[in-house]
């Protein structure tokens, strides 16, 4: 979950998640009806998103000119289905 902040009101605010170059994820958002400028939001991270994301924001203000920023975040190296092994110390094969 991050927070982020608008400097004027806008209606629509578009995501868009890229990794190793690849667009992973992409979601909009829609403040609710208030004068906040200050607005929270989240998104699952994924095996894709390794070892990082950057999170790109943008959205049009009523102008017309495009606002954009990026955030680059780090993801914990984690592998995708977690595997255990183990063996016997007492037996050893040919």
């Amino acid at each position: 979950m991050f927070s982020f902040e608008c400097a004027n009101p806008f209606i629509l605010v578009i995501f868009q998640l890229l990794s190793r170059g690849v667009v992973v994820m992409e979601f909009s958002f829609s403040p609710p009806q208030s004068s906040s400028r200050s607005h929270t939001c989240q998104f699952p991270v994924t095996y894709n998103m390794m070892p990082g994301v950057q999170v790109l924001v943008s959205y049009v203000r009523p102008d017309g000119e495009i606002v954009a920023d990026y955030l680059k975040l780090t993801v914990s190296t984690e592998l995708e289905h977690q595997v255990c092994a183990g063996w016997s110390v007492t037996h050893t094969g040919n």
